[in-house]
């Protein structure tokens, strides 16, 4: 007899339905951990959104309950172009007078005009890094050892462009021997281009660094120069050979009626928390306004505030149940959630002895509430401004409010403090949210094994069935053809 090709064919039942609708019975336990699965997974979703909002609210947090961020300051040049300034600390408020009667300048020098392919001559040019008097003597005070020697000959040419390379090549050369520590000496850090206009075209020299400490001279090695165009190259005194376009000078300044001499134009620290820019001299004091920044204040505030109700209002939505819908959030009942929310709300309700200005009474503990920070029916926190302005008019006690730290007593705590505390114990590594979520994702690790676990024996059983009614289809089949062979035979 032939193989039967098809389950059922042979005897006429449909086997497939069958072991279809049997199989569907065995795979409830499967679908059952698959949607649980979902489940899992959904949950572990939404605490890792959680975990992003309450990363945000620890930041918030963490900036308002220090108390050297409670003292912010702003600067206003008052229009002024001439200077301009920053913060660059925490300096006091009041007023700073700022005159420039000179600004910081680089050294800078010049060849006469001619055409770039004008020989400049040949020889070993020494470029020293020091500083000149002033005019008339214009002596030069050089660092010692702190030159380089350019050699311009004919394996490099002598035109402009070949001795402007030869100098910047020398000068980077120096650089960084310097830097890999091979030389000591400090390198005069000057750099050469060509400008060109309708007269011709020069080589200029500049020094990188402001200053008068960071003057330089050209000269040449050995004497007499071998051709009388290297001369051009030679400035010494300023004056002959190179023209001197800039020569190196300190900034002079006042501020606050006392003189200050820079080598830059920045003034940084010369009042402390304060930079100070010279862009211009000045012909009366600049005046700069350093100033409570009050509205940086009012921002940490509501930053935090934000990163709060963004916390709240997420993980009630999580665990809430929709009447409309009938349907519960993923974390509805989750004990750790709802505990997250309580603790929260725990932390910004209750009094702190930190201050005692805000509560009305003598001697009792402060509120949010007292400052106009009020919990609103969903838990969020909503601010009134006008509160808010009257307790920054007492800005020392607001900060302890917020800020002050006091380890052996937590009643006294700042509630910046308070919360950032709470926040490191829920998700830190022992906290209760991290362990809420390992827990979960152990559950999800185990699901998935018994869902291994369960398509393999899944696998074993529609294999055994479809065997057993392969076995029926062939007998049914044999039956069927000895009944049909007797009917035959008594006909």
């Amino acid at each position: 007899m032939p193989a039967i090709q098809s389950l059922g064919v042979g005897s006429g039942l449909d086997a497939n339905s069958i072991v279809t609708q049997l199989m569907a019975v065995e795979r409830r336990p499967l679908t059952l951990l698959q949607k649980s699965a979902s489940g899992i997974q959904s949950q572990i979703s939404v605490y890792g959104n959680i975990k992003s909002r309450l990363d945000t609210l620890q930041s918030a947090a963490d900036k308002i309950k220090l108390a050297t961020n409670w003292s912010p300051v702003k600067v206003d040049n008052a229009g002024s172009t001439a200077v301009s300034a920053s913060v660059s600390g925490s300096p006091a408020a009041g007023d700073i007078t700022v005159g420039v009667s000179q600004l910081a300048r680089a050294q800078s020098v010049a060849t006469a005009p001619r055409a770039l392919t004008d020989s400049l001559g040949t020889g070993t040019l020494r470029i020293e890094l020091g500083q000149w008097s002033p005019p008339p003597s214009s002596s030069f005070s050089g660092t010692a050892g702190a030159s380089v020697d350019v050699t311009i000959d004919a394996s490099t040419g002598s035109t402009l462009s070949s001795v402007r390379d030869a100098i910047n090549s020398a000068v980077s050369a120096a650089k960084a021997a310097k830097l890999a520590g091979t030389r000591q000496e400090d390198v005069p850090d000057v750099a050469a281009s060509i400008v060109t206009d309708s007269t011709g075209s020069r080589l200029v020299l500049r020094s990188a660094t402001t200053g008068e400490a960071n003057g330089f001279r050209l000269s040449s090695v050995g004497q007499p120069p071998h051709s009388p165009a290297f001369s051009d190259l030679v400035v010494n005194p300023p004056g002959s050979g190179l023209q001197v376009t800039s020569l190196a000078a300190n900034l002079q300044a006042t501020v606050n009626g006392v003189p200050v001499t820079l080598a830059g134009n920045t003034m940084t620290d010369v009042v402390p928390g304060v930079t100070i820019q010279a862009n211009s001299v000045t012909t009366t004091d600049a005046r700069i306004k350093v100033t409570q920044d009050v509205e940086a204040l009012k921002k940490g505030i509501s930053d935090f505030i934000s990163a709060y109700n963004e916390v709240i209002k997420y993980t009630s939505q999580q665990t809430a149940y929709d009447a409309t819908t009938k349907k519960g959030g993923p974390l509805q009942g989750d004990r750790s959630a709802l505990s997250l929310l309580s603790q929260l709300r725990q932390a910004v309700t209750s009094p702190t002895g930190a201050t005692t200005a805000f509560s009305g009474t003598t001697g009792q503990a402060s509120r949010l509430s007292d400052i106009g920070i009020t919990v609103q029916r969903d838990g969020t926190l909503q601010s009134d401004a006008t509160k808010l302005d009257k307790a920054l008019a007492q800005l020392p006690e607001l900060t302890k409010l917020f800020s002050q730290v006091n380890t052996s007593d937590t009643t006294q705590q700042g509630i910046a403090q308070s919360v950032s505390k709470l926040l490191v114990s829920l998700t830190g590594t022992d906290g209760a949210l991290s362990a809420r979520q390992s827990g979960l994702s152990a559950s999800l690790t185990r699901n998935q094994n018994d869902q291994t676990r369960i398509n393999d024996r899944l696998a074993q059983v529609e294999a055994r069935l479809r065997a057993q009614y392969t076995a029926l289809d062939k007998r049914m089949a044999g039956l069927n053809g000895l009944g049909r062979y007797i009917s035959a035979l008594g006909g």
